[in-house]
């Protein structure tokens, strides 16, 4: 049976404290046990980050660490209360954090679970209804997460890759077939979120006993229509393990693995032309099987695993104020100040609910109004510094709106 390290959505201890308004900064080195096949995720103004394995995947771990970018400094938060896995997949929804799927090795999972910041506890959920798998990519937005395709070994040398692709519905704690991944089937994909609409990129695929092929194309799920459709190819090579974080409106991919090579080039995309821009090489060097996510207008990556076969525990920000503009501008909400310390209002007729958002879609703050109001104000305190949508429900009509925390 053959095993590959998988990234998802799909991160030497060193620090710097040198600043760039546009590039890469190291940060504290991850002290946790794992290194390649890990989960990243942003949550509610931090990183979570765990499990994986080192060296070799025979070994994996369970362990739960939060990074605090105010301090830069990890702090250890209760391990998941199920089996040690890799090449699981994870996502964030309003408080809670989930895990899903992965492998230990020798089995592999459908499992879901949901860890509570707040009490620092783990709580089994629905399981994921498709084959058990690991490579899976996941994205979510709102109060729902879109999962799927990965692989599972299967008899003979082959390996299984999915195209399916479901919904989950954390109110309900249920699970929806959605229409089915149009491009090749995949595993080891890289996968972000920009304005509803879920991006999936490179991965790989075989056509016989070991006969594996590395992707480039770029596919497009839109939320709304449930429908895919293609993207223009990602122009670095044909990879797995792609890593990267969603910043304003353009997302940040590069990296991988293939047969022959190791890469360190990153590129940009913006989805409004369906065009990428080449960047400077991240400069941690050559990998795959990062752990990433992103805070406000910045992405953090680190960790995984180079050509060579060293496992990496080091930490970096990027941050680029490129993309960072207003994705829907309309004269009845006004929003302000912009950027805001503790407190932002909003005024517009018949507002009704407010949503604040990550940039990749996290949902942090949610206020329905009982009675529609002409203004509103909003508590972020709690919030870190950077970049945030406002979602405006008035009337019959919602509006996106701009949101920096200092």
């Amino acid at each position: 049976m053959k095993k590959v390290l998988v990234i998802l959505i799909s991160f030497c201890t060193s620090i710097s404290f040198s600043y760039s308004q546009n590039g890469w900064t190291q940060l504290a080195g991850y002290p946790g046990s794992g290194s390649c096949g890990m989960v990243g995720i942003g949550y509610q103004g931090t990183g979570m980050a765990g499990q994986g394995f080192y060296g070799s995947s025979t070994i994996n771990y369970a362990d739960w660490w939060q990074y605090n970018p105010t301090s830069n400094s990890w702090s250890a938060k209760a391990s998941l209360t199920a089996s040690h896995r890799y090449s699981h997949s994870g996502f964030c929804i309003g408080e809670y954090a989930y895990l899903c799927m992965g492998s230990d090795y020798t089995v592999y999972f459908n499992d879901l679970w949901q860890y509570n910041g707040t009490s620092n506890t783990w709580t089994q959920k629905a399981s994921f209804p498709g084959t058990t798998r690991y490579g899976a990519i996941a994205q979510a937005t709102g109060t729902k997460a879109y999962v799927g395709l990965g692989e599972h070994d299967a008899s003979g040398g082959i390996s299984d890759y999915f195209t399916d692709f479901y919904e989950y519905d954390a109110n309900a704690d249920s699970w929806t077939a959605k229409a089915v991944f149009a491009g090749q089937a995949r595993y080891l994909a890289f996968s972000f979120l920009i304005n509803d609409v879920i991006y999936v990129v490179g991965g790989r695929s075989e056509t016989g006993a070991a006969s594996w092929v590395y992707l480039k194309d770029m596919w497009a799920y839109d939320i709304a229509t449930n429908t895919w459709s293609q993207k223009t190819s990602y122009p670095g090579n044909g990879s797995m393990g792609l890593g990267g974080f969603v910043l304003g409106q353009y997302a940040y991919v590069g990296m991988g693995y293939n047969t022959t090579s190791g890469y360190s080039d990153f590129w940009r995309y913006n989805p409004q032309t369906d065009s990428w821009t080449q960047l400077s090489d991240f400069p941690g060097g050559n990998r795959y099987a990062m752990m990433c996510f992103n805070l406000g207008t910045t992405g953090y990556l680190g960790c995984g695993r180079t050509m060579a076969g060293s496992s990496m525990q080091d930490f970096w920000k990027y941050e680029d104020q490129t993309g960072i503009t207003e994705s829907n501008f309309d004269e009845k909400i006004i929003l302000y100040p912009v950027p805001a310390n503790n407190q932002i209002y909003i005024e517009g007729p018949d507002i009704k609910v407010v949503e604040i958002y990550t940039s990749n879609g996290s949902l942090v703050i949610h206020k329905e109004i009982n009675h529609p109001q002409t203004k509103t104000d909003i508590n972020i305190s709690d919030l870190v510094s950077g970049f945030y949508y406002a979602k405006v429900s008035f009337g019959n009509s919602v509006i996106t709106k701009k949101v920096i925390k200092n």
